[in-house]
């Protein structure tokens, strides 16, 4: 068992749960992408970003929904869906298909109760053939621009970077000294690692920043003395940078696409892994996701 362990997130949970019995605002939004890939080995982005992907082990099917607020910014976004052929399978009753659509959520409400405002299926027409016979990858794109846009100060921030030399260096030091907290069992540092990306995401979940800061030190505080809490080393070598976001954010990973700071497997059999989506803020490269 893998599991993507955003820390911002469970700090917004824990910031939710504080508020409970609050009087809600309908101003209150999130970006939610509902999924369902039926039977294809197919990938999901937004703005170069992987949301989900299917895998063999589950017969190439998945469904759920994302929160992807963290991802919507001013003007052109796009969404990008790869399916790539599969080895030949077994008559099965489902259909080859992968169904996506986006909508904006009010507080409470659940993910498929919110107002649509994209949706995109494949096949959309019969010319596009059917994943269980397909040959070779297809590739399908659909461009929205969002009238609500999640409040974030990163995106006034950031440009597109080059990265030459110099930002990959810096790049992958930041990266090593952020596992090494890890391994250090530093919540101290790991809490200033964090600080823009756990108050940004505070704000697109519409909690006060104060809050998320004075839980964010105690919160990694508990999750490393955890029993059993251990650091995979760091393969510093596999690391790959990818710009996303039209350039402007460098998600770190290593050759498979798996976030490349991770822990040991824990006592139930478990991996926790961590993202890493770092950019060029006033000079400086910090992890912003």
């Amino acid at each position: 068992m893998k599991t993507t362990c955003r820390i911002i997130a469970f700090l917004a949970a824990a910031a939710l749960a504080a508020a409970a019995g609050a009087k809600e605002s309908t101003e209150k939004l999130y970006c939610i992408m509902n999924y369902t890939i039926t039977r294809s080995n197919a990938e999901i982005d937004l703005n170069g970003v992987q949301i989900t992907r299917s895998e063999k082990e589950t017969s190439y099917s998945v469904s759920g929904s994302a929160d992807v607020g963290v991802w919507i910014h001013p003007g052109a976004n796009t969404i990008t869906v790869t399916v790539r052929p599969i080895e030949k399978k077994a008559e099965s009753a489902f259909t080859p298909s992968v169904e996506i659509s986006l909508a904006t959520a009010r507080e409470g409400q659940m993910s498929n109760e919110g107002k649509q405002f994209l949706s995109l299926s494949l096949p959309e027409k019969e010319a596009d053939g059917s994943a269980a016979t397909m040959t070779s990858p297809l590739v399908k794109q659909k461009t929205f621009t969002p009238s609500y846009i999640p409040p974030s100060v990163l995106w006034d921030k950031i440009k597109p970077v080059t990265l030459d030399k110099a930002s990959r260096e810096k790049i992958i030091q930041l990266v090593k000294d952020y596992h090494a907290a890890f391994v250090r069992k530093d919540a101290g540092a790991l809490s200033s690692f964090l600080l823009f990306a756990s108050t940004d995401m505070a704000r697109i979940m519409h909690r006060p920043e104060e809050e998320i800061k004075n839980k964010l030190k105690e919160t990694l505080r508990e999750m490393v003395a955890e029993k059993g809490f251990a650091m995979e080393p760091l393969n510093e070598v596999a690391l790959v940078l990818k710009p996303v976001v039209d350039g402007r954010i460098i998600c770190v990973c290593d050759r498979n696409g798996e976030n490349p700071v991770r822990t040991k497997k824990t006592p139930d059999g478990g991996v926790m892994s961590f993202p890493v989506y770092v950019s060029l803020i006033d000079g400086k490269w910090i992890i912003v996701r």
